[in-house]
Protein backbone atom coordinates (compact mmCIF):
# COMPACT_ATOMS: atom_id res chain seq x y z
CA UNK A 1 0.00 0.00 0.00
CA UNK A 2 2.76 2.41 0.93
CA UNK A 3 4.89 1.58 -2.61
CA UNK A 4 1.46 2.62 -4.27
CA UNK A 5 1.32 5.56 -2.35
CA UNK A 6 4.42 6.71 -3.09
CA UNK A 7 4.66 5.41 -6.76
CA UNK A 8 1.12 7.87 -6.92
CA UNK A 9 2.83 11.07 -5.18
CA UNK A 10 5.78 10.23 -7.75
CA UNK A 11 3.42 10.59 -10.44
CA UNK A 12 1.70 13.49 -9.48
CA UNK A 13 5.11 14.97 -8.99
CA UNK A 14 6.12 13.87 -12.60
CA UNK A 15 2.78 15.33 -14.00
CA UNK A 16 3.67 18.36 -12.43
CA UNK A 17 7.36 19.39 -13.88
CA UNK A 18 6.24 18.19 -17.05
CA UNK A 19 3.22 20.41 -16.66
CA UNK A 20 5.54 23.43 -15.56
CA UNK A 21 7.97 23.48 -18.11
CA UNK A 22 5.32 23.16 -20.79
CA UNK A 23 3.98 26.22 -19.32
CA UNK A 24 7.45 28.01 -19.79
CA UNK A 25 7.82 26.83 -23.36
CA UNK A 26 4.58 27.73 -24.25
CA UNK A 27 4.99 31.36 -22.25
CA UNK A 28 8.22 31.82 -24.58
CA UNK A 29 6.76 30.58 -27.96
CA UNK A 30 3.90 33.65 -27.42
CA UNK A 31 6.76 35.86 -26.27
CA UNK A 32 8.48 35.28 -29.41
CA UNK A 33 5.35 35.47 -31.46
CA UNK A 34 4.23 38.82 -30.02
CA UNK A 35 7.85 40.24 -30.03
CA UNK A 36 7.92 39.15 -34.10
CA UNK A 37 4.37 40.48 -35.01
CA UNK A 38 5.65 43.57 -33.79
CA UNK A 39 8.57 43.64 -35.22
CA UNK A 40 7.13 42.87 -38.40
CA UNK A 41 4.30 45.25 -38.19
CA UNK A 42 7.03 47.75 -37.30
CA UNK A 43 8.59 46.71 -40.82
CA UNK A 44 5.39 47.85 -42.74
CA UNK A 45 5.08 51.51 -41.36
CA UNK A 46 5.92 53.53 -44.30
CA UNK A 47 9.23 55.53 -44.53
CA UNK A 48 9.93 58.74 -43.41
CA UNK A 49 8.54 61.87 -45.36
CA UNK A 50 11.98 63.24 -45.50
CA UNK A 51 13.39 59.81 -46.96
CA UNK A 52 10.43 59.49 -49.65
CA UNK A 53 11.41 63.08 -50.65
CA UNK A 54 15.23 62.30 -51.24
CA UNK A 55 14.51 59.41 -52.97
CA UNK A 56 11.77 60.99 -55.12
CA UNK A 57 14.39 63.87 -56.47
CA UNK A 58 16.88 61.34 -56.95
CA UNK A 59 15.11 59.32 -59.46
CA UNK A 60 13.29 62.31 -61.04
CA UNK A 61 15.76 64.89 -61.16
CA UNK A 62 16.60 65.34 -64.58
CA UNK A 63 14.28 63.29 -66.17
CA UNK A 64 12.87 64.35 -69.50
CA UNK A 65 15.75 66.60 -69.87
CA UNK A 66 18.37 66.13 -72.78
CA UNK A 67 22.18 65.45 -71.80
CA UNK A 68 23.83 68.47 -72.17
CA UNK A 69 27.37 68.82 -73.52
CA UNK A 70 29.94 69.95 -70.95
CA UNK A 71 30.09 67.21 -68.69
CA UNK A 72 34.44 66.34 -69.01
CA UNK A 73 35.50 62.82 -68.98
CA UNK A 74 38.56 61.16 -69.09
CA UNK A 75 39.06 57.54 -71.23
CA UNK A 76 41.97 55.54 -69.88
CA UNK A 77 44.65 57.20 -71.98
CA UNK A 78 43.83 60.31 -69.78
CA UNK A 79 42.61 62.13 -73.16
CA UNK A 80 39.56 64.31 -71.77
CA UNK A 81 36.50 63.59 -73.64
CA UNK A 82 32.61 65.64 -73.82
CA UNK A 83 30.55 62.65 -72.31
CA UNK A 84 27.48 64.25 -74.70
CA UNK A 85 29.63 63.72 -78.00
CA UNK A 86 30.88 60.40 -76.55
CA UNK A 87 27.25 59.17 -76.19
CA UNK A 88 26.13 60.42 -79.36
CA UNK A 89 28.91 58.87 -81.22
CA UNK A 90 27.33 55.37 -80.14
CA UNK A 91 24.35 56.26 -82.43
CA UNK A 92 21.83 54.09 -80.05
CA UNK A 93 20.25 54.48 -76.57
CA UNK A 94 22.03 54.12 -73.53
CA UNK A 95 22.59 53.04 -70.33
CA UNK A 96 24.90 55.15 -68.48
CA UNK A 97 26.23 53.51 -65.05
CA UNK A 98 28.20 55.32 -62.78
CA UNK A 99 30.32 53.64 -60.12
CA UNK A 100 32.43 55.00 -57.05
CA UNK A 101 36.34 54.17 -57.13
CA UNK A 102 36.39 54.49 -53.75
CA UNK A 103 34.72 51.51 -51.58
CA UNK A 104 31.71 50.92 -52.52
CA UNK A 105 30.53 47.14 -52.71
CA UNK A 106 27.54 47.18 -54.88
CA UNK A 107 29.58 49.03 -57.50
CA UNK A 108 32.36 46.26 -56.98
CA UNK A 109 29.23 43.67 -57.16
CA UNK A 110 27.68 45.39 -60.61
CA UNK A 111 30.86 45.48 -62.01
CA UNK A 112 31.83 41.91 -61.80
CA UNK A 113 28.48 40.71 -62.80
CA UNK A 114 28.78 43.44 -66.12
CA UNK A 115 32.31 41.70 -66.35
CA UNK A 116 30.80 38.23 -67.11
CA UNK A 117 28.26 39.46 -69.96
CA UNK A 118 28.29 39.91 -73.61
CA UNK A 119 26.85 43.17 -74.03
CA UNK A 120 27.23 42.80 -78.04
CA UNK A 121 24.36 40.49 -78.11
CA UNK A 122 22.26 41.47 -81.22
CA UNK A 123 18.80 41.00 -78.80
CA UNK A 124 20.64 44.14 -76.27
CA UNK A 125 18.73 47.17 -77.15
CA UNK A 126 21.51 50.04 -75.72
CA UNK A 127 24.75 50.61 -75.69
CA UNK A 128 26.08 50.37 -72.40
CA UNK A 129 28.80 53.07 -70.82
CA UNK A 130 30.64 52.75 -67.20
CA UNK A 131 31.50 55.57 -65.69
CA UNK A 132 33.91 55.46 -62.75
CA UNK A 133 33.82 58.87 -60.42
CA UNK A 134 36.54 59.59 -57.90
CA UNK A 135 38.66 58.17 -59.87
CA UNK A 136 42.92 58.47 -57.92
CA UNK A 137 46.09 58.05 -60.48
CA UNK A 138 47.22 54.56 -60.82
CA UNK A 139 44.31 52.86 -59.98
CA UNK A 140 43.65 50.06 -62.31
CA UNK A 141 40.85 50.08 -64.74
CA UNK A 142 37.51 48.40 -64.18
CA UNK A 143 37.51 45.31 -65.42
CA UNK A 144 34.70 45.08 -68.05
CA UNK A 145 34.23 43.34 -71.39
CA UNK A 146 35.58 45.41 -75.00
CA UNK A 147 32.07 45.59 -75.57
CA UNK A 148 31.61 48.35 -72.62
CA UNK A 149 32.73 51.75 -73.10
CA UNK A 150 34.78 53.33 -69.81
CA UNK A 151 35.53 56.60 -68.99
CA UNK A 152 36.86 57.66 -65.65
CA UNK A 153 36.85 60.91 -63.36
CA UNK A 154 38.53 62.15 -60.33
CA UNK A 155 36.14 64.05 -58.93
CA UNK A 156 32.36 63.24 -57.93
CA UNK A 157 29.21 64.02 -59.71
CA UNK A 158 27.42 65.51 -57.07
CA UNK A 159 25.66 68.37 -58.57
CA UNK A 160 24.21 69.66 -61.94
CA UNK A 161 22.50 67.28 -64.59
CA UNK A 162 23.67 64.47 -63.50
CA UNK A 163 23.90 64.71 -59.74
CA UNK A 164 24.49 61.85 -57.60
CA UNK A 165 24.49 61.11 -54.38
CA UNK A 166 24.49 57.33 -53.59
CA UNK A 167 26.51 54.61 -56.13
CA UNK A 168 25.98 53.02 -57.92
CA UNK A 169 23.44 54.95 -60.46
CA UNK A 170 22.00 53.97 -63.55
CA UNK A 171 20.70 56.33 -66.00
CA UNK A 172 18.91 55.16 -69.42
CA UNK A 173 18.59 57.43 -72.08
CA UNK A 174 16.99 57.43 -75.46
CA UNK A 175 18.91 57.75 -78.78
CA UNK A 176 18.10 60.94 -78.77
CA UNK A 177 20.46 61.19 -75.18
CA UNK A 178 17.25 62.48 -73.45
CA UNK A 179 17.14 60.99 -69.81
CA UNK A 180 14.25 58.58 -69.73
CA UNK A 181 14.77 57.01 -66.50
CA UNK A 182 17.30 56.77 -63.57
CA UNK A 183 17.91 54.27 -60.95
CA UNK A 184 19.20 54.54 -57.84
CA UNK A 185 21.51 51.59 -55.61
CA UNK A 186 22.24 47.90 -56.94
CA UNK A 187 18.65 46.16 -57.32
CA UNK A 188 18.93 43.16 -59.47
CA UNK A 189 21.97 43.50 -62.23
CA UNK A 190 20.87 41.79 -64.92
CA UNK A 191 17.76 44.16 -64.62
CA UNK A 192 20.25 47.52 -64.20
CA UNK A 193 22.01 46.26 -67.15
CA UNK A 194 18.73 45.30 -69.92
CA UNK A 195 16.92 48.82 -71.35
CA UNK A 196 13.41 49.23 -70.29
CA UNK A 197 11.40 47.90 -72.62
CA UNK A 198 8.49 50.75 -72.15
CA UNK A 199 10.83 53.47 -72.36
CA UNK A 200 9.97 55.99 -74.89
CA UNK A 201 12.62 56.50 -77.72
Amino acid sequence: MDELLQSTEQAVKMRRIILCWTSILVAGCLLTFRMSSKAYGQGLKPAPPELVKILREDTTHSVGKVLPSGITVLDFQQHKRDLRTELDALHSPVILVIVSATHCPPCDRLVKYANNRDFREAKRRASVVFLQVNYKAGMAPLALPSSVTVFHTTKALSSGYLAVHRYPETFYFNSGLKLIKRHVGLGAPWHLLTYPKNAQH
